[in-house]
């Protein structure tokens, strides 16, 4: 994922040797490049939100395992995709293109800025940064 800032020190799984971010955050108990973010949502309260399904399917992914925060400069957290052209270098269809954003412009997504959209209604307290041990496997 992608967020606003981010503090040194960078944090394992992250280059230590990465020189630091480019926008720091300053303070305390603020996200470094390496965390992990967390989505604090029971199935249950993924099932009954108001989310259409194709982001459903991203909330639960992110409440069972993680998102890795990578790099700074969206003004607010954001989830990437893999880039079309990855798949056009190996001659296969961008799912993403072709499966996802037609349901989620149908459903009113106008921004193009489609998994953003699927993070609205969050909030800051929604989510909790970990960190993995480094050597912890």
């Amino acid at each position: 994922m992608n967020t606003q800032c981010l503090n040194n020190p960078t944090v394992y799984p992250a280059d230590p040797n990465a020189g630091g971010t480019d926008t720091p955050c300053g303070g305390s108990n603020q996200p470094s490049y390496g965390d992990l973010l967390h989505l604090f949502m029971s199935p249950a309260q993924i099932a009954s939100s108001s989310h259409l399904g194709e982001c459903k399917a991203i909330l639960t992914a992110m409440a069972n395992y993680v998102a890795f925060l990578f790099d700074t400069g969206d003004m607010v957290t954001s989830l990437l995709a893999e880039s079309a052209l990855t798949f056009a270098s190996s001659s296969h269809p961008d799912p993403w293109a072709s499966l996802l954003v037609p349901h989620l412009k149908a459903a009113g997504e106008t921004t193009g800025q489609y998994w953003n959209w699927c993070l609205s209604g969050l909030s800051e307290g929604d989510f909790e940064l970990l960190q993995i041990a480094p050597g912890s496997f």
